[in-house]
């Protein structure tokens, strides 16, 4: 096999079982107590410093200063691909199931809201809304095995391993403002610098054996890291249009890179064409433009009152673009990006159960940005619930000399998902005895499995 083919071989198995890391930011986490307990509907009433990432006009609702930390305890995810490698020999094959698994912890949420003015409010904060932590293993045994450590006659078959370790992180420092132009009206802007560290170990090793022929070998093994810088922007508006009824819009801008840096190490060996190669690249990219990985956002909510109950309903528009796809048309070839957009729903309730005990329960959508689907070679779509309960006023810490008191408020929250997936799997012929060819892809369905706990603290005083 030629040596760049197997170079990409390593990088679809690789992409099949982890993704690449600049695909589709899709938030992790929810991030503040009312997000995580309503499933993410909060863009008409959030008013704690995650409104400077998911509507910063809900600053303006902020009555006292208040200083909020909230930490994902664990997020799991299991994601089980059947029948990933296929390895055909004559009238024979086998196959094997990807298993992937990942367990992340993160402190999700650090942010302080403090008044500038009486109708301007100001946030400062740090945010994590992606963190993953991957492992993924799988090994193909076709015929009677292969053993090249050994002695090989009498063997007569293949073998096909991949294992893959994937960590990523994305860090958003951001800075919100927002003014409330009377008593129904406020609105808001916020910014984020992203930070964002990927890292990836991807080997993937194929060996063919013949009675009495050669031992093929393939081996290959990419070592690559993945660092950016990001800037975006959010503006947002909500309105009390009736004393039960609030609505509010967030619009976010696409993220323009400030550069990337880059450091890749390759290694490839072959047995038959005697083949061994080394690369090791590092660079830096500092050109700026739009990345269409983070793609622009809209999220439209509306909240409605009764008695000491909110129920919120959000629907949020994800632009995008569908593959690049070849056409001809008349005697020129053109490529021709379709334009596309995905739509999220998301619903979530809170109840005032007594003056300071508050649970709340939520259901969310996630479905995959074409920006997911042309680089995974999957459509990922997930539905999840979350429930949890908020403890106001559960200690008081001290009480200032005009008597307003510093008050300290807990949460803890559950998520679940589940997510539908239709991935295209490869399938390698070892018929002729030559080495792997790489024969064709089939599309599998699989179903994965998320879920996380949320911790909360807030310090509220005036």
């Amino acid at each position: 096999m030629p040596v760049l083919r197997l170079r990409w071989v390593a990088c679809a198995l690789g992409w099949l079982v982890v993704g690449d890391p600049a695909a589709a930011r899709a938030q992790t986490f929810f991030l503040g107590d009312e997000a995580a307990l309503k499933a993410g509907a909060v863009t008409a009433t959030v008013s704690d410093s995650s409104a400077t990432f998911y509507n910063p006009a809900g600053l303006a609702r902020a009555s006292t200063r208040r200083l909020d930390f909230s930490a994902s305890g664990f997020l799991a995810r299991y994601r089980p691909v059947p029948n990933l490698v296929t390895v055909v020999d004559g009238d024979s094959e086998a196959s094997a199931d990807s298993k992937s698994f990942s367990v992340s912890s993160a402190p999700t949420a650090l942010g302080y809201v403090f008044r500038l003015h009486r109708d301007w409010r100001l946030s400062v904060g740090l945010f994590v809304p992606e963190a993953d932590n991957e492992t993924s293993r799988l090994d193909v045994v076709s015929g009677t095995g292969v053993s090249l450590d050994n002695d090989t006659a009498g063997l007569d078959g293949a073998e096909v391993a991949l294992d893959v370790s994937a960590v990523k992180y994305v860090y958003a420092p951001s800075l919100g403002l927002s003014y409330r132009i009377n008593d129904r009206l406020r609105i808001g802007a916020s910014g984020s610098v992203l930070y964002g560290d990927s890292r990836e170990l991807r080997t993937f090793t194929g060996a063919v054996v013949r009675p009495g022929q050669t031992p093929f070998l393939e081996s290959n093994a990419l070592r690559s890291e993945l660092r950016f810088l990001a800037i975006l922007g959010r503006v947002g508006i909500q309105w009390d249009v009736h004393p039960a009824v609030t609505v509010g819009a967030a619009f976010r801008s696409p993220s323009f890179r400030l550069g990337n840096f880059n450091n890749d190490f390759e290694q490839v060996l072959q047995t038959g064409d005697d083949v061994s190669v080394f690369r090791n690249s590092r660079f830096f990219e500092s050109a700026a433009g739009i990345v269409t990985d983070e793609p622009a956002r809209g999220a439209f909510g509306a909240a409605v009152r009764f008695g000491n109950a909110v129920a919120n309903l959000d629907v949020e528009i994800v632009s995008g673009r569908e593959p690049l796809t070849d056409s001809i048309e008349g005697r020129g070839f053109s490529l021709a990006p379709q334009l596309d957009v995905t739509v999220n729903v998301r619903a979530g309730a809170m109840l005032q159960a007594t003056p300071d005990v508050t649970v709340g329960a939520g259901l969310f959508t996630r479905f995959s940005s074409p920006e997911t689907r042309v680089q995974l070679g999957s459509d990922v779509d997930f539905y999840g619930a979350t429930a949890g309960v908020v403890l106001d006023n559960l200690l008081e810490l001290a009480t200032t000399e005009d008597d307003s008191a510093v008050t300290l408020s807990s949460s803890i929250g559950l998520m679940y998902a589940v997510g539908f997936a239709d991935t295209d799997t490869l399938v390698f012929d070892v018929t002729d005895g030559a080495g792997l060819t790489l024969a064709d892809a089939r599309s599998e369905s699989s179903v994965f499995h998320q879920i996380g706990l949320h911790l909360g603290t807030a310090v509220h005083w005036r």
